[in-house]
């Protein structure tokens, strides 16, 4: 058996590194979230921008001929 102390410190010390792991993983998970989100808006404006250059180039055609 475990002296009540020692217990106490081994319940504290498993209680901190809970609550560190915990906001590690709190950390990588906002990464994550903005990281797709980064990617959502590039994707996004990519889409964008390629309609935009199909339009350009569609009046620029209109125009050559």
């Amino acid at each position: 058996m475990l002296e009540p102390v020692e217990w106490r410190l081994s319940l504290a010390g498993s209680f901190l590194l809970g609550n560190w792991v915990g906001s590690f993983q709190l950390s990588v998970i906002s990464y994550q979230l903005s990281v797709i989100s980064y990617q959502l808006s590039v994707t996004t404006t990519g889409r964008r921008w390629l309609k935009i250059r199909k339009i350009l180039i569609f009046i620029k055609g209109r125009v050559d001929s």
